[in-house]
């Protein structure tokens, strides 16, 4: 019983964790974009898409280091 309840935790974790990810990446790119107008915010989004990923390898590490506990 508890193993159930600790897989199905960490589904919940996992799709909290995607759901989070992509809500701030798409409100990061409306501001971007918004802001500078087409070409420089796709240039600047591009600069912050680096940026994101990798603070999400980071986080997605640290998901993974939980996971296996």
């Amino acid at each position: 019983m508890k193993r159930k309840i600790g897989i199905g935790l960490l589904i919940i974790l996992n799709l909290i964790f995607l759901s989070a990810i992509i809500s701030t990446a798409l409100v990061n790119y409306g501001i971007i974009v918004q802001a500078h107008g087409e070409v420089k915010g796709l240039i600047l989004a591009n600069k912050v898409t680096i940026e994101v990923i990798i603070i999400v390898l980071f986080l997605s590490a640290i998901s993974v280091i939980l996971n296996m506990f």
